[in-house]
């Protein structure tokens, strides 16, 4: 029994205190068990994860971010916990615990392995326990989206890029339970495989918006430029975009909606880099062309270009 319980039994002792005792004590005692204490709740937090992952638990904050949240909306406070350390964090994100309470300690209700802040309860719930949604990104995933986890009866979704979690295509109400820190350091200072990642997002959302022109920034301007595709070898960044405008703009052509996946990127050198991936088009008929890419990136005083194209297309 807590001490704010322990006080209350003994006011009802006092005459004076009596408009707390009778029903209206049993109540509150109910009410105060079952609401767990915070310094409790992070001490048993801290044991916890010294004992899962191995780490001191004065290293908490510098290493992982964590909420207290009634999941079930039964007074007790489940656990979720963002590991920040490098050794439990991808190209897609980072692990992700919920952890339940038992007894003096917590116990692991799911693993989530890779996933990106911000962390949300979502208002709506599956088998008793509220739906969370985590940001799905990076790891080849060019167009950020948020994923919806539910519980089964037993776990949540252990990875949010595929079944049963589902990319939420509408808003959904909730409230952030961990939301992502501020940028410590400007653009600029991003590292080369996150700098190549952005020149492609750039470019996808330029094809969507069908601004070949800003597309083409993507790419060298230079006569040295090459590009492959059925059979054919273009030079030059103008021939380039000339084959672009012939194919997707010229009229009885649609450029469709781009979408770039599979992402893998290859550091090369300090200013090279190799990078394979996959593209899928959506077209407004409901075709639907894809391929495969290979490029080479080089990195020149005004940023990450592509050197070199060689898209294929599925037969």
């Amino acid at each position: 029994m807590n001490r704010a319980v322990v006080l209350l039994v003994i006011l009802c002792a006092i005459p004076v205190s009596s408009a707390l005792c009778g029903d209206d004590l049993e109540a509150a005692v109910e009410q105060m068990s079952q609401t767990p204490q915070s310094p409790g709740d992070e001490v048993s937090l801290r044991k916890f994860l010294e004992s899962y992952v191995g780490t001191s638990p004065s290293s908490v904050e510098s290493r992982y971010r964590f909420a207290f949240v009634d999941l079930r909306d039964d007074g007790t406070q489940e656990a979720i916990v963002y590991i920040t350390d490098s050794d439990w964090c991808g190209s897609g994100g980072c692990t992700t615990l919920i952890l339940a309470p038992s007894g003096s300690t917590f116990e692991l209700v799911t693993k989530i392995t890779i996933a990106r802040l911000p962390i949300r309860i979502l208002e709506t719930k599956t088998n008793g326990w509220h739906d969370i949604s985590v940001v799905v990104a990076g790891g080849g995933i060019l167009s950020a989206y948020d994923a919806k986890l539910s519980f089964d009866g037993s776990t949540y979704p252990t990875n949010p890029t595929v079944p049963p979690a589902k990319k939420l295509l509408d808003a959904a109400a909730g409230t952030v339970a961990i939301a992502p820190p501020p940028s410590r350091r400007p653009p600029s200072a991003q590292g080369p495989v996150a700098a190549i990642e952005q020149v492609l997002l750039i470019q996808q959302a330029a094809w969507n918006r069908h601004d070949l022109d800003a597309f083409m920034t993507g790419y060298w301007n230079s006569p040295q430029l090459t590009f492959f595709s059925g059979g054919k070898e273009n030079h030059g960044w103008q021939a380039t975009l000339d084959r672009y405008k012939a194919t997707y703009a010229s009229p009885g052509h649609e450029m469709g909606t781009l979408e770039f996946s599979e992402l893998r990127i290859e550091m090369l050198g300090p200013e090279s880099a190799f990078v394979r991936g996959a593209w899928h088009l959506t077209m407004p008929n409901g075709k639907t062309p894809h391929g495969l890419f290979t490029l080479i990136f080089r990195k020149f005083p005004e940023g990450w270009k592509i050197v070199h194209d060689h898209t294929s297309v599925a037969e």
